[in-house]
């Protein structure tokens, strides 16, 4: 997962929820990486362009829309995993939706969320069908 890692602290709390997920799931893996918030903004389009882009970023609503051509829409993933997206704030959802559709899904620690990445969901998502 890209995501901004700017001190120890914001480490620990992205582990906290890796580890929670590890705990219902022990194969679950994700490993962490990015450079500081100040520098995730001019970072993050050229890391997701590269050869081995991550498959999930983060990203502030805000910013959803300049990240929209290299993501993937998740509204038949959430569909065929039954999520149920009306236990997220409305204004949250409507933040994260980008020309109709649904780029991001909010997390409980903020306004921040998951995105999936266009150049590694295919493979990604191909790998992990049941």
């Amino acid at each position: 997962m890209y995501t901004w890692i700017t001190n120890e602290n914001d480490r620990a709390q992205w582990q906290a929820f890796i580890d929670a997920a590890k705990e219902k799931d022990p194969d679950f893996n994700l490993t962490l990486e990015g450079p500081s918030f100040n520098d995730y903004w001019t970072k993050v389009k050229t890391r997701l362009s590269s050869s081995g882009a991550p498959c999930i970023i983060t990203t502030q609503a805000a910013r959803a829309q300049e990240l929209k051509d290299l993501t993937v829409p998740l509204d038949d993933l959430v569909k065929s995993n039954n999520i149920d997206v009306s236990m997220y704030n409305k204004a949250m959802i409507d933040g994260l939706t980008v020309e109709g559709t649904s780029g991001a899904s909010p997390t409980t620690q903020s306004l921040w969320s998951f995105i999936t990445t266009r150049t590694s969901w295919p493979r990604r998502a191909s790998r992990n069908r049941h």
